[in-house]
């Protein structure tokens, strides 16, 4: 009998007991994460500047340089900025300078000559925790600002995986447009600039497939966009709204692949992208991620992409394989609006001989594309060695950690890799790479059923419980009032990110809300003071998910004189033990206080969940006040 036929009757015998399959989860409406841009923001109008001049011929003989199968395409180079490579050498090039709201200021910027777009390394010795730096590129007048908290977490990140090399020290900024990439650093009142340690050591300096106009057409000829066959294809809009273009940097070099989000269990829209382990196989790395949404043609054979988003930030390596060539991963910020959370599924049934199959990826960082082919062998594949080679042997259904597929319209291309493959609606595994052309070929693609059994299914199909998700709180700061403030509410985030109550930026702070009790909010007594014409205050907010401290405000409130005013519940979590210890299933919000009321300031809480940003914000002064909440993984 013919070994594939035989294959595809064994899976009938089989069976799909241990299979496990799940649906994709739609998009909804409301705010999700983005990249938001701030305009105008460039407060300096003369910084110091920084010349790197043209790329050596070390560097540009790498440019054209084609990866093998198993590696990433690389899209950037590092370029080490020897004028700033220490904490002491930038402090001399940072000319500090008041601002209006009694805070400081500075600025450098660096031009790199001929690049695309460039990211910037910073490496912190000590950056205060109410520090905000925005990046700015071709347009100064438009910024991304990243509040220290980001940082701060990212790099914690860094040390929690066991990396203490010097490269898990770097945080890497947001990529910014054309040749010259600005930063500013925002100091509130009350913090000096002594406290502020960084160096500004290297740049990557990006000359190939960005998100703009010079990545479009790269991809070979007969590559189909997406918008091509959405017509007849009622599903592939679902599979395009999954799948993202990933930018990321190792050791200063940036590379381009392309992941999928997916779908779990509890379908609470954690923001889990499948991706492969030759592309992001550390944390470090991971904590370098952007991903970019909806880079596609808006018409078939018309290339001009239309309501991309682009999601900083990084990511929590979840786990990751080279027996399959898996990378799991948790971005750390929620995903755009718009997208879908990819179904998936270990069947067999899924992966038999002949079995149809769909790609949808981003070949040469180009707009996004799709291929169709079919199911053409069962490989076993031995692990990657460090030269990213492998070597596979014939296998069957059962027992096969990868599959090659044969394409019959479109194919992959570096840039592809990770993407995932579909069977009817749901992934199966992700793109390892091939040799398959315009012409013909095959491309290898790595299971998630041997990934799923060996430690994927503890995010796709976790035990217990699980607890209702009804949104995410989102964190904002506002640099001039030096202030922090959250809301589980969609419209009222999209709200505050519009500018209409001030300066407010997100933090890059969030956690998720759903459980058994009502979070109540109140605001600082609004009347206003006829001996000052302010209000009484305190003008900030403070939650409790705990009803005794909720009922002992309300009860307590004096509209003469400076109280708490409570507004509403604003949205659900669940309470700590009194030892403060949180359910399963959850993990610890934990409350800090300024002690404004001591220190004759305004009154204001802080919730976190980071431990670095908790400790900093210990060593800075604020008080700790245990954990007051205990929000749904």
């Amino acid at each position: 009998m013919d070994k594939k036929l035989y294959a595809l009757g064994l899976s009938l015998l089989i069976g799909t007991a241990q299979a496990q399959s799940l649906d994709e989860l739609a998009p909804v409406e409301g705010s999700q994460g983005t990249d938001i841009t701030y305009q105008p923001s460039r407060q300096i109008e003369q910084p110091a500047l920084i010349q790197l001049g043209p790329l050596d011929q070390t560097k540009t003989s790498k440019l054209n340089r084609q990866p093998e199968a198993g590696q990433p395409m690389q899209v950037g180079v590092r370029r080490d900025v020897a004028a700033l490579k220490s904490v002491s050498l930038t402090q001399a090039q940072l000319n500090w300078q008041p601002t209006a709201s009694g805070g400081h200021i500075a600025a450098i910027e660096i031009a790199s000559d001929d690049a695309i777009a460039v990211r910037l390394a910073i490496t912190v010795g000590h950056l205060p925790s109410s520090a905000t730096l925005s990046f700015y590129g071709a347009n100064a007048d438009e910024a991304i600002v990243v509040h220290a908290s980001e940082i701060l977490a990212l790099l914690q990140a860094n040390r929690e995986a066991g990396d203490l090399s010097a490269e898990a020290s770097e945080y890497w900024s947001p990529m910014m447009s054309g040749e010259t990439i600005g930063i500013e650093i925002e100091l509130p009142a009350g913090i000096e600039p002594t406290n502020v340690a960084i160096g500004l050591p290297k740049i990557s300096h990006f000359y190939r497939s960005l998100q703009t106009a010079k990545a479009i057409g790269d991809s070979s000829y007969c590559q189909i966009d997406v918008a091509c066959s959405l017509d007849a294809d009622r599903d592939l809009d679902n599979k395009s709204r999954a799948t993202a273009k990933m930018t990321f940097i190792e050791d200063g070099d940036s590379y381009e692949c392309s992941g999928t989000l997916l779908n779990n269990r509890k379908a609470d829209r954690t923001p889990y992208l499948l991706s492969a382990n030759h592309c992001i196989s550390s944390q470090t790395v991971a904590s370098t991620l952007i991903t970019h949404w909806f880079f596609r043609a808006d018409k078939c054979l018309y290339g001009v992409p239309k309501d991309t988003s682009t999601l900083s930030g990084g990511a929590k390596l979840l786990y990751n394989s080279s027996k399959t060539d898996t990378t799991l991963l948790q971005l750390n910020k929620p995903a755009p609006q718009g997208v879908v959370f990819a179904g998936w599924s270990t069947d067999l049934a899924t992966q038999a001989w002949m079995r149809p199959v769909v790609g949808v990826h981003h070949p040469e960082g180009d707009l996004q594309k799709v291929s169709y082919g079919y199911i053409d062998d069962f490989l076993s594949c031995s692990e990657l060695n460090s030269w990213g080679r492998f070597s596979c042997s014939p296998g069957n259904l059962a027992s096969s950690n990868y599959i090659s597929i044969r394409w019959q319209q479109g194919f992959t291309e570096v840039g592809s890799s990770g993407s995932g493959l579909f069977s009817d609606t749901r992934v199966i595994g992700q793109l390892l790479g091939g040799n398959s052309t315009c012409t013909g070929g095959t491309d290898t693609y790595g299971l998630l059923r041997p990934a799923y059994e060996d430690g994927l299914n503890k995010w796709l199909n976790p035990a217990g419980k699980p607890i209702t998700v009804n949104g995410t709180v989102v964190e904002f700061y506002n640099p001039d009032q030096n202030r922090y403030f959250i809301t589980g509410d969609a419209a009222e985030q999209q709200f505050v990110d519009g500018g209409s109550v001030g300066r407010w930026i997100r933090t890059g702070q969030s956690f998720k809300h759903g459980g058994d009790s009502s979070v109540c909010r109140f605001y600082g007594n609004t009347n206003v003071n006829p001996a000052t014409g302010n209000i009484y205050g305190p003008p900030s907010h403070f939650y409790s998910v705990l009803q005794h401290e909720c009922d002992s405000l309300i009860e307590i409130y004096d509209p003469t004189t400076l109280s708490w005013k409570f507004e509403s519940y604003d949205f659900k979590s669940n309470k700590p033990d009194a030892e403060g210890t949180c359910p399963a299933q959850t993990k610890a919000v934990h409350r800090l206080y300024n002690n404004g009321f001591a220190k004759g300031i305004p009154s204001n809480h802080r919730y976190a969940t980071s431990p670095a940003i908790i400790d900093q914000m210990i060593d800075e002064g604020w008080d700790y006040e245990g954990v007051k909440m205990c929000a749904p993984l």
